[in-house]
């Protein structure tokens, strides 16, 4: 099994983390995209909580193009044999907000006037 990130994502999301520690409101940009076995879901993970390590913080992004903001955990991402989505590219990532955004605009465009 692939590790889910390297030392350095993970360093990233720890620092992250801390960030969103003290402000749950900063609007971070994903670090790390991991991909469903069955491709039907993704996670565009933050942070990562200090305190556990364990706890994530991102998008999740399904296969109807939902888009919600949440938590997750490494250990439940492990269980569902989540891989790193290697076609991604964390340099070209938008802020956690702006991915709301395009969900919520998809969201105001399908609904009936």
């Amino acid at each position: 099994m692939k590790e889910l990130f390297n030392s350095h994502q993970f360093t990233q999301l720890l620092v992250n983390g801390a960030i969103r520690q003290t402000n749950l409101a900063a609007d971070l940009k994903p670090v790390v995209s991991l991909i469903a076995p069955d491709k039907s879901n993704y996670w565009l993970i933050a942070s990562a909580s200090p305190a556990d390590g364990d706890t994530l913080y991102g998008v999740n992004i399904a296969a109807d193009e939902t888009i919600v903001a949440g938590e997750t955990s490494i250990e439940e991402l492990v269980f569902n044999m989540y891989q790193p989505n290697e076609k991604w590219i964390a340099e070209s990532a938008k802020r956690i907000s702006e991915y709301l955004s395009i969900n919520n605009h998809f969201f105001s465009l399908s609904l009936p006037i």
